[in-house]
């Protein structure tokens, strides 16, 4: 399957966006647990087992396959940073099945998958695993049923032994991104532009005071919608990147809403958005090139 692309520029960097050649609306999914967004962070596929529209204009078009093997190492001395969008949906004919004896998964994610209460979580769960593992294999050449995936002392996944690749996982209802580098600890989230009905109550507990300023001068709905959610996976992009996790006070990270913004050396950047879903990335050091990628499976 051959997608085109078109890069954007934000900043000094540039963003190389990658959209489906077949692209389907999306229908309208539930709304999630608001516990799930008051957590903070996701560990989407890699919790610890418990103790008890971007600016810019078009300046290229290409086209790229999905299928073909990522290079990761330096381009003409810049450091490339991927991120993935895969769909998480379903898809007649294609060989993500999600079966939680999938023959690339390893015995914790499916031991992991079977925990699942709703069937429909339990898909995505497996559906953004065999993607996480085709793609990494792609990055590394190890095959992706060999592929060891374990936690960091501060809970961040990595891969064992250390073969240099650096990558994070988030999802949101039936989206996920993964992001993927050999520049430095990364962290990216998603999450779905909706109504929450304490939304105030969270950018207050969470917000630095320029923040919650900015927001309470916006109207209500949309707008005010967007920003939060803009703000937020700024945030938990950091929090993932550093792996600081609950220890961290969210209102010190002055995040903001858009543009390039560095806090601790970490530099934090918003990605386009799409269908609705807010995301962004952060990255210890810098991002010379940004490149979004559309994952979809085809059929074997």
């Amino acid at each position: 399957m051959v997608e085109s692309c078109r890069i954007l520029r934000q900043s000094k960097c540039p963003i190389k966006t990658v959209y489906d050649a077949d692209h389907e609306p999306r229908p309208a999914p539930d709304l999630p647990r608001i516990a799930e967004l008051i957590r903070g962070r996701e560990r989407f596929g890699f919790k610890r087992t418990p103790r008890s529209g971007c600016p810019g204009t078009a300046a290229t078009v290409i086209a790229v396959s999905a299928q073909r093997s990522v290079a990761m190492n330096q381009v003409s001395g810049n450091l490339v940073t991927q991120v993935w969008r895969i769909d998480l949906r379903a898809r007649s004919g294609a060989s993500i099945h999600a079966a939680v004896d999938h023959p690339i998964l390893d015995q914790e994610e499916s031991r992991r998958a079977k925990a699942f209460k709703f069937d429909r979580d339990r898909d995505r769960f497996i559906r953004a695993h065999v993607a996480l593992r085709r793609l990494l294999s792609s990055v590394t050449g190890i095959a992706s049923d060999k592929l060891s995936l374990r936690l960091d002392d501060l809970g961040k996944p990595m891969l064992t032994p250390d073969c240099g690749v650096q990558f994070n996982l988030s999802h949101s209802e039936d989206q996920a991104l993964l992001a993927v580098t050999r520049a430095a600890r990364i962290g990216v989230d998603l999450e779905k532009i909706r109504p929450l009905s304490d939304a105030d109550a969270l950018a207050e507990r969470h917000f630095s005071v320029r923040e919650l300023s900015h927001l309470r001068t916006l109207p209500a709905g949309m707008a005010r919608e967007r920003a939060f959610f803009h703000c937020w996976t700024r945030k938990e992009a950091f929090v993932k990147c550093t792996g600081v996790g609950l220890r961290t006070d969210l209102r010190r990270i002055d995040s903001g809403f858009s543009g390039d913004v560095v806090v601790d050396g970490v530099l934090i950047r918003s990605l386009p958005d799409v269908d609705d879903f807010a995301a962004a990335l952060a990255i210890e050091g810098r991002a010379d090139a940004v490149e979004i990628r559309h994952y979809r499976d085809t059929p074997d």
